[in-house]
């Protein structure tokens, strides 16, 4: 098979330095980027050392595959190098370097491949023995010309390691970003003041600054951002929040680098809502003591209500963690929905998300036929129809996963907050190769936090699709 520019894409970046991938997953993020170093490498003379950065699970096999599948990137698989495995052996691969290479890295490794922190003692003026960090620079990394990193939004903490060392790495450098869900925490809300008035924000939108920052849309602080485009609330005074005006304004800004594409299926994905029955006495009790903990939510902070939400999200599906964190189990009332449901489609093979350990054991104990995904193995199993319940996690199997042959039915047994997690994962079955309407059941309980998550959820979603839509539009 051969790489065609169907989309014109390439002659967009090709002649850019700093530029963000922001396309649907499935349409092509892979393929188009390897394109972009094949025409950097060939008819440039200042691209020859590329640096990719991905989640581990894809720079495992994703690029290397794209490169096996495409015949005019066959030959990038003599210049690329996996940087893995423990630091000798990273350290070995770097040594050996060559003039033009493609190396792949795990996200969680460019720390790493920055520096590597130490701890050294030194005597301050007063004669005073102290330790302090420093930084000992890996002397060993390539001078990359250019840096891809798939799925930035694992960089969006600015605070992190990762980000400080990515944001050294890239300095002075070719930078690209990929990313389906850039800012997934994002979310458009609107209420209705006493006086009738209704009033529009953007919550959490300082999470764009990253974004701007790595993509040289703007040159200072996290701090500046919040205070020239955010505002936070006195009883809130961490969470920061944009006017939709200024929103927009922004999203402008970013079109000016980035592209967007969203995915365009032959199917659908539909979402259903399930409800299920809850213990409610216990669900009354913990959100009456949590009252009486925060004297009616009047002392309420962002750290309790998450512990508390979180605690319900477990009752919800029937169990609760003890102070020793061992799992108490109350009831089956989820579990037996589901039973019901899967009774009513006997002939699908269905991927089952969890959100708690408890949840999984649960699963493969009582539900004949589950399997755990451990590996690529588990993948073409279910592709084959070898596994009639898929159980994995969102967060261990949202990247790089290939599900779309083995079925068209996705459970959410228990919920996450990430919206990100929730996109990706359903998206290993709503992708390219799909030829079935993608059947979403979201199992929620008709009495807690269930829906509110999946309500947060959902705006998530649907703010990013609007970014995308929007600067596709443009």
């Amino acid at each position: 098979m051969i790489w065609t520019d169907r989309d014109g894409f390439l002659d967009i970046i090709k002649d850019q330095t700093h530029y963000g991938i922001f396309l649907d997953m499935g349409t092509g993020k892979t393929s188009l980027l390897l394109a972009l170093i094949d025409y950097k490498m060939l008819f440039t003379t200042h691209i020859k050392k590329v640096l990719i950065i991905a989640p581990k699970q894809v720079s495992l096999s994703t690029w290397q595959n794209e490169m096996r599948k495409f015949k005019n990137f066959n030959y990038m698989l003599d210049y690329i190098d996996l940087i893995n495995g423990d630091e000798n052996e990273r350290n070995a691969i770097l040594k050996k370097t060559k003039e033009n290479c493609i190396h792949i890295i795990s996200s969680s490794q460019v720390a790493w491949l920055y520096g590597k922190k130490v701890r050294k003692k030194y005597k301050t003026r007063k004669g005073e023995e102290k330790e302090r960090t420093e930084t000992i620079i890996n002397k060993l990394r390539p001078d990359y010309d250019l840096i891809i990193v798939d799925e930035c939004s694992q960089f969006k903490d600015v605070r992190t390691a990762r980000f400080k060392a990515l944001e050294k790495i890239a300095k002075d450098k070719e930078l690209f970003l990929l990313s389906g869900t850039p800012f997934s925490n994002i979310r458009y809300e609107s209420k209705i003041t006493t006086d009738g008035r209704v009033y529009e924000f953007y919550k959490k939108a300082d999470e764009l600054f990253y974004l701007f920052r790595l993509l040289r849309l703007y040159d200072g602080s996290l701090t500046d951002f919040r205070n020239e485009f955010c505002y936070s609330n006195p009883w809130t005074p961490n969470l920061y929040y944009m006017h939709p005006a200024v929103y927009e304004e922004m999203i402008t800004w970013l079109h000016e680098k980035s592209i967007t594409k969203t995915l365009e299926l032959d199917v659908d994905l539909i979402n259903h809502i399930v409800e299920c029955d809850t213990d409610k006495e216990r669900m009354k009790e913990l959100i009456n003591t949590y009252e009486i903990e925060t004297k009616g939510f009047e002392e309420i902070s962002a750290s309790n209500r998450a512990v508390m939400i979180n605690k319900s999200l477990q009752l919800s599906n029937g169990f609760a963690y003890d102070a020793m964190n061992n799992p108490i189990r109350f009831n089956d009332f989820k579990f037996q929905k589901m039973l019901e449901v899967i009774n009513t489609i006997p002939d699908r093979n269905i991927i089952i998300f969890y959100s708690f350990v408890e949840d999984k054991e649960y699963i493969l104990k009582n539900l004949k036929g589950s399997k755990e995904y451990e590996g690529e193995q588990d993948m073409k199993d279910w592709n084959d129809g070898k596994i009639k319940y898929l159980v994995l996690s969102p967060f261990g199997g949202k990247y790089g996963l290939n599900l779309q042959f083995g079925g068209n039915t996705i459970f959410w047994y228990g919920l996450v907050w990430s919206s990100e997690a929730v996109s990706q994962s359903n998206a290993r079955a709503y992708r390219k190769g799909q030829t079935k309407n993608v059947d979403v059941y979201y199992f929620l309980s008709n009495y807690g936090f269930d829906r509110y998550v999946y309500d947060v959820v959902v705006s998530k979603i649907k703010t990013i699709n609007d970014f995308k839509a929007y600067i596709q539009d443009m």
